[in-house]
């Protein structure tokens, strides 16, 4: 998984917490690899069939696993990540730096191939061309990197409410800041989601909104 949000120190904590006990079972399981490049034949190892190691040693190398994962993204592609979203947030009325954006956003995706965020912006782009065959696939594609991807469930809410499906387009959102709190992209939707006049916000959304 790759999160658009600054790692916490308790979350740096989880995982060298985590790191010693999941070292042993993967020692244990006899995988030569690193935890990254190994941990689908490590994780089947332990959970396919009978298995002789403990449910601690299994969560711990879970957790190890999904940590070692996620601190995978190199700086290289968060970079032109970052320079892909601002460039994606300019709005200009000529499409230049949208045009760009979906380079940098590629480039991204070049430097890490698993980059779900950045999947998921691409399917932004296509959304704002009409391309809404296209930008479902690449929020399907992103939701495959990572099962909490904020920025794909945000583009799915945006083709069920261009579908007039409300409601569903609001779930997706809350299952958006649910899993990705503070993913600003998420939360503004979501804001203004529950204040658009064809929704017909409630006072509970509205207060709700606010709280965004």
């Amino acid at each position: 998984m790759y999160p658009t949000a600054d790692i916490t120190p308790h979350g740096r904590g989880c995982i060298s917490s985590a790191a010693g006990r999941a070292k042993v079972a993967i020692a244990a399981a006899g995988v030569g690899k690193s935890p990254v490049v190994g941990g689908r034949e490590v994780a089947l190892s332990l959970f396919n069939g009978r298995s002789r190691y403990t449910a601690g040693m299994k969560l711990s190398l879970l957790c190890f696993l999904g940590c070692a994962v996620m601190l995978g993204q190199t700086p290289e592609a968060r970079r032109y990540f970052e320079n892909a979203r601002g460039l994606f947030e300019e709005h200009d009325d000529s499409g230049d730096s949208l045009a760009e954006a979906e380079r940098e956003f590629h480039v991204a995706l070049k430097a890490d191939p698993n980059y779900a965020a950045a999947q998921a912006y691409l399917g932004l782009i296509a959304l704002q061309s009409e391309h809404k065959e296209e930008a479902r696939a690449d929020f399907e594609k992103a939701l495959q990197m990572d099962a909490n991807c904020a920025e794909a469930r945000v583009g799915l809410a945006q083709l069920a409410m261009d579908r007039a499906q409300f409601t569903e387009g609001i779930e997706l959102l809350h299952r958006a800041v649910l899993g990705s709190p503070r993913n600003r992209l998420a939360l503004e939707q979501l804001a203004w989601s529950l204040t658009s006049e064809n929704h017909q916000p409630t006072d509970v959304m509205w207060r709700e909104a606010m709280s965004y």
